[in-house]
């Protein structure tokens, strides 16, 4: 199920890459952006660093950040000197990374109508989740800290359509992200399978530091905010390719249950928003696979 909102595109991005056109042998799988190539050792189950592991539902182990990322990671990937790398069909026209200016033909109108202040984050609100970053901006974060944004179970982009009235997935339990939040599809919620107004920050009309509400845990121990606080992108986008493809929100935001309703802080929700919107409601996390 589904709901458009007036929203945002995230940017994320955090692995070590290579362009691929100078991959080199060391790198040993390519991620879903399809631009990239990582290092990882395919041998290691043990988390990365900040990173929760689980169950893919094939009896493999996938990763999620505990949390969602934060002013201050995002602040350092700029300081590093981070460049637009992953280019290609989706994300070729991205040629800004910081939060709050949008790339040509991008839409950071959201951030404006709600006074968001890239500089005031930095200095005031460190901890809290980085927002008004596109779609691009997310993936690019997570693929330059070898990780991706969270897609469909083994990489890549989760198959999401649209039947003329709401975008849907024929297979839910292909998305990484859907499976850690609701424990592999037996919740509703990741701390439980009926709605608790006081577990996550769904209705406070303010947001919280990241990972910081101890009750909003789960679908498994350690992974925090995967209900409520900011609004995550996933990849999953319907078309694939293009960068005008509607792209899925997960999770909902911490307006939600104030605005609209509860069920629009469930695991299962999809919130669709063009690739290249910036909104001040949403950020990400990133996944990552042994």
């Amino acid at each position: 199920m589904s709901r458009r909102g007036g929203g945002a595109r995230a940017r994320a991005a955090s692995c070590a890459v290579v362009v691929l056109a100078g991959a080199a042998s060391g790198c040993s799988e390519v991620i879903g952006l399809a631009d990239l190539a990582y290092d990882r050792d395919p041998a290691s189950v043990e988390a990365p660093p900040g990173m929760v592991g689980f169950d893919d539902g094939s009896g493999a182990t996938a990763f999620i950040d505990a949390r969602e990322v934060t002013v201050a990671e995002y602040l350092a990937w700029l300081d590093g000197g981070a460049e637009p790398l992953l280019g290609g069909e989706r994300c070729g026209w991205n040629d800004s990374l910081v939060p709050n200016v949008p790339s040509a033909g991008g839409d950071a109108s959201d951030c404006a109508t709600n006074g968001f202040d890239w500089v005031a984050e930095q200095g005031e609100r460190p901890g809290f989740p980085v927002r008004c970053v596109d779609w691009c901006d997310a993936a690019e974060f997570c693929a330059q800290h070898d990780r991706h944004l969270c897609g469909r179970v083994g990489g890549g982009t989760v198959d999401t359509r649209y039947d003329g009235e709401e975008f849907f997935l024929p297979e839910p339990l292909t998305s990484t992200w859907y499976l850690a939040c609701s424990r592999a599809g037996t919740q509703a919620y990741p701390y439980d399978d009926a709605y608790d107004a006081q577990a996550c920050n769904g209705d406070s009309g303010a947001l919280e530091a990241s990972g910081a509400r101890a009750t909003c845990e789960g679908g498994y121990p350690g992974l925090r905010d995967m209900s409520g606080n900011v609004e995550e992108w996933e990849d999953a986008c319907d078309p694939p390719g293009g960068a005008d493809a509607a792209c899925m929100r997960r999770g909902g935001g911490f307006y939600a249950a104030q605005i609209y309703d509860p069920t629009w802080l469930q695991c299962a929700m999809l919130l669709p928003t063009d690739r290249r919107v910036m909104a001040a409601s949403t950020g990400f996390r990133c996944c990552a696979e042994p």
